[in-house]
């Protein structure tokens, strides 16, 4: 019985270690389809061949679909009117596949962003205080930079799923207040990024507030601004709103609000680029302040696009978490941090 059960193991093994000692394309594309081999035993040499890609692309997983996007293209898998982009352009439109996969629509967003860009970019993203305690390494660094030239239908199938995938979101049912800085400062490009702090912070403003049932949103600079997103609104149109406004950055300026009408919240969640210097109170003197007339724990998430010499919160309070950076690990930073 033993030998029957490792038998199914055993020629896997031996499939992957024909697969590393071969260097024929033919053979690896046969051993891929044969035995359901991933791309990671795949020897490096060979993930330049587009009959090895072609092979992958049959069983690949929804989440290695749009992070290989940019080598298929760059082997001439996916290219005009070619089979490899009416497949890919078919996997990309099964929503209920990317809803059943947890695909969030930061990592499709980003996706869509590099592919269309022709080239690559690495962004990184960092929890300064909460990292070890939830279990998530850091990310980071810049990849050699390489080009391929988009196909339309890719990006079209693309921003169609970036919408769609909103469907598999978690709430968390926290009560959130978002506040999304419209200084003028966010309208930079993120460092080693295609996007700017702009479209970031929009990004996750527009997710939470169309996934999370008890979010409200705001804008801030020096002051505070009413900016309610509709679940139908597009990433463009809140781009285009936030960008209308300007001036300097106050962070306390959400709490604050909060604070004067007296608004419950669980959690603050503020997008910036952090680059704050207006104000005379601080975010975490204020929290603190709305935390003792509120008689809440209430959480505060201070996610930057940018990274500098400062945190806006404190380190030291549990309760707070601060991120620099832009990546797919934000969303999940964020949500772990929120269940804690």
């Amino acid at each position: 019985m033993i030998e029957l059960e490792t038998q199914p193991v055993a020629i896997y093994l031996d499939a992957v270690r024909a697969l590393k000692a071969t260097r024929d394309p033919k053979v690896a594309a046969a051993l891929i389809r044969e035995h359901g081999l991933p791309r990671e035993v795949v020897p490096t040499e060979l993930l330049t061949e587009k009959l090895v890609w072609e092979a992958l692309l049959e069983n690949m997983p929804a989440t290695a679909l749009i992070r290989n996007l940019a080598t298929m293209t760059r082997v001439g898998l996916i290219a005009p009117l070619s089979a490899g982009t009416k497949t890919v352009v078919e996997k990309l439109s099964d929503h209920e596949r990317l809803v059943r996969a947890r695909v969030h629509p930061i990592a499709i967003l980003l996706a869509l962003k590099t592919y269309e860009a022709g080239r690559t970019q690495a962004p990184g993203l960092y929890a300064h205080n909460v990292r070890t305690r939830l279990g998530i390494s850091r990310s980071g660094g810049i990849a050699e930079v390489r080009t391929w030239t988009p196909v339309p239908q890719v990006i079209d199938a693309l921003d169609a799923a970036f919408y769609a995938s909103f469907a598999g979101v978690v709430p968390t049912g926290d009560r959130i207040l978002v506040a999304l800085d419209v200084s003028g400062s966010m309208n930079a490009p993120i460092t080693n990024s295609i996007m700017t702090c702009t479209e970031a912070g929009a990004a996750m403003a527009l997710v939470l507030g169309s996934t999370e049932p008890q979010s409200h949103i705001i804008a801030f600079d020096t002051g505070t601004h009413e900016f309610a997103i509709s679940k139908r609104q597009r990433l463009d149109d809140v781009v285009k709103r936030a960008s209308r406004y300007g001036g300097g950055t106050d962070v306390a300026q959400p709490i604050l609000y909060a604070t004067n009408k007296r608004m419950p919240v669980d959690a603050f969640v503020i997008l910036t680029d952090s680059e704050t210097w207006a104000g005379r109170t601080h975010a975490q003197v204020a929290l603190e302040a709305y935390r003792k007339k509120m008689s809440l724990r209430s959480k505060l998430v201070v996610m930057s696009t940018a990274a500098n010499t400062t945190t806006v919160g404190d380190v030291k309070d549990p309760l707070v978490l601060n991120t620099t950076g832009f990546d797919a690990a934000a969303p999940q930073v964020l949500n772990a941090f929120l269940k804690l």
